[in-house]
């Protein structure tokens, strides 16, 4: 239609023309995209393009449009704290699978965030938000909430598995090591639940597609390092809602041809549900993860006390030898919804320090969850008959026994199948030798030989391939007096075993030592007079004096270590003239031995008082009575 010439001057004068970016008017077009791609699956791309398909899908536009404003206005407080440029978030209702919300970028059109990539359907290492799955695996096989995990520093072959935060805090129930989200317990938990094998089959059967079980993960899976999907994730706590039936995630209702012929319709079906979990199982994470009393963000928590559970995760990538930020995850549902959020860069961009699921995507989560539920009533997470609350020791996870300090008895959650049957055997009393921990005989000083209680640990994954008991003995045995005090194990506790042997402290040669003391000062049945008053004794030990104690009554008022042997003791206010008290002298050799005298003394008037008393007597009886 035109000449070469003309040809040739459009060619260069369209090489300096702008033209304006295309941008679609599509609504929600990552849900759009992912439809047409579950079309294209079930009916072809020549019946999706060309057959004039009507379409009738879950999405909730409301919800959807509340969901993207949070997302974005999240992503851009992310992007200025942390430099995370990109958000998403996915709602679904667990009870029919019905994906009511799907916002898989913070700007479908941003290409520098990809905002064309979905991140929801993309894979993504979940960090801590997998452990539900993990502690799920081990309540299917012998443990509940109360079982205790020692999260103390733990060898693994070669590895050595970390806390976030560095520090170990030693014996915690399930229920603490998963809501606080502790990396050791979690680790522990691995093995309990079948390791690998174990964990991707439970996995699998909740939702999860992505984990490929040719990849020896070992046992960092349990801490997040498989790559998984938020909608899986969505599906896969849909388990936990649904009180252990999946039921998979749908987005579409209806589709009908271009001739009005239904070629499917879910609007009429009632959703299958496939029992995948023990319903006691998953009740108990869900008590777990809704415990208000020891999660770790009030924004954890939705309005007007709602029971809804939670759980964050943060995966790192390693740059030189220094862990940054990669993932950040929230994952929480109630019985009606569920709501998955990912934060980050779409290109794995590692983000700020301090940027973590709580502080990152936590934030997107309360305010979907809290729209969307603004109207609905409050359901609680119905509790199954297998689920009964148990009494265990506080350090062995087992059923309380006849040793067991009374202070360390706690009661939790197990299922029927699970309960603890073996008895605490852990603790032993018996009376020792307290210099030494050794057997006492009749040479023994009284006031050494104690009954006293031995706390002997034991590992929490007894097995031939590991077993962690000298690690929990290290850590112990490492706590400083008021650590060990914080554990509340008690009186008279002591780490170890008693020593199958005679105290070589209790023979007859040390008992018949010579050691005698006399109480040389006051003098037996005296009148003392209220306030200070001396005491002074005679003592002598043929092994040596170790001390001299001065007890006012049966109060320990003065300790001595060496010559003179003299206290100063004071008698209290409250004490009328004419009460009887007693004071005892105690001497206690360097073997351990003791002997003591007691005298019995009067109260008599303070010098004051005296005082008072010579100068009333001198006034004349008549100025008296006046």
């Amino acid at each position: 239609m035109i000449s070469s010439e003309e040809r040739t001057a459009g060619l260069l004068a369209v090489q300096n023309y702008e033209f304006n970016d295309y941008i679609a008017s599509l609504k929600a077009p990552h849900f759009v995209f992912y439809v047409k791609e579950l079309l294209e699956r079930k009916y072809g791309r020549e019946m999706v393009e060309n057959g004039g398909l009507r379409v009738q899908t879950t999405l909730d536009y409301n919800l959807y449009e509340e969901s993207l404003k949070q997302v974005r206005a999240q992503a851009q407080i992310n992007r200025n704290n942390f430099n995370a440029r990109n958000a998403a978030a996915i709602t679904v209702n667990p009870q029919t699978g019905e994906v009511l919300s799907m916002v898989g970028s913070a700007n479908y059109h941003d290409v520098e965030i990809d905002g064309s990539v979905n991140m929801t359907t993309a894979s993504r290492q979940p960090g801590s938000a997998f452990k539900p799955i993990v502690y799920a695996g081990a309540f299917l096989r012998n443990a509940g909430a109360g079982t205790i995990m020692y999260d103390v520093p733990t060898r693994l072959d070669q590895d050595t598995p970390r806390n976030y935060d560095g520090t170990f805090r030693g014996p915690m129930s399930i229920r603490t090591a998963l809501a606080q989200s502790r990396n050791i317990p979690a680790v522990k938990a691995y093995f309990m639940a079948g390791e690998q094998d174990g964990i991707i089959a439970l996995s699998e059967s909740m939702g999860i597609s992505t984990l490929d079980r040719k990849i020896d993960y070992g046992w960092p899976l349990a801490l997040g390092s498989g790559e998984v999907r938020m909608i899986d994730m969505a599906e896969a706590f849909g388990v936990f809602a649904n009180g252990g039936d999946r039921v998979q995630v749908n987005a579409i209702m209806k589709v009908t041809d271009n001739r009005g012929r239904v070629l499917e319709d879910n609007t009429r079906t009632q959703s299958r549900r496939f029992r995948v979990l023990d319903p006691g199982a998953a009740y108990i994470i869900n008590h777990i993860l809704s415990d208000r009393s020891i999660n770790l963000s009030q924004q954890m928590n939705l309005p007007d006390s709602r029971v809804s559970a939670m759980k964050t995760g943060t995966s790192t990538k390693r740059v030189g030898d220094t862990s940054f930020p990669s993932n950040l995850w929230a994952v929480g549902y109630t019985p009606q919804l569920i709501t998955v959020v990912w934060a980050g860069n779409s290109n794995g961009d590692e983000m700020r320090l301090g940027a973590d699921g709580t502080n990152g995507a936590v934030p997107i989560w309360n305010r979907i969850m809290s729209f969307a539920l603004r109207n609905a009533p409050q359901v609680n997470f119905e509790r199954p008959e297998n689920v009964v609350s148990t009494s265990v020791s506080r350090l062995s996870g087992k059923l309380p026994g006849a040793n067991t300090p009374p202070s360390l008895v706690f009661s939790d959650l197990f299922t029927t199948t699970t309960i603890p049957r073996e008895a605490d055997n852990s603790f032993f009393r018996q009376a020792v030798d307290i210099r030494n921990n050794k057997r006492p005989n009749q040479f023994c000083p009284p006031e050494m030989v104690q009954e006293v209680t031995f706390y002997n640990p034991q590992s929490e994954v007894p097995g031939p391939r590991f077993n962690w008991r000298q690690e929990i003995i290290d850590w112990f045995e490492g706590l400083e007096p008021e650590q060990l005090a914080e554990l509340n194990l008690g009186e008279n506790v002591v780490l170890g075993m008693p020593i199958d042997e005679d105290s070589e402290l209790c023979n007859p040669d040390l008992a018949n030592k010579f050691l005698d003391v006399n109480i040389l000062e006051p003098a037996e049945n005296s009148v003392i007079a209220r306030g200070l008053f001396t005491v002074e004794a005679a003592a002598e030990a043929e092994s040596g004096i170790e001390r001299v104690e001065f007890y006012f009554n049966n109060d320990l008022a003065e300790t001595v270590t060496s010559q003179p042997w003299r206290a100063d003791l004071r008698i209290p206010v409250g004490f009328r003239p004419g009460r009887e008290f007693r004071v005892r002298v105690k001497v206690t050799d360097r073997n351990g031995f003791s002997r003591e005298r007691a005298i019995n003394l009067i109260t008599g008037e303070s010098e004051a008082e005296s005082l008072e008393w010579e100068l009333m007597e001198d006034v004349p009886a008549e100025s008296a009575g006046a």
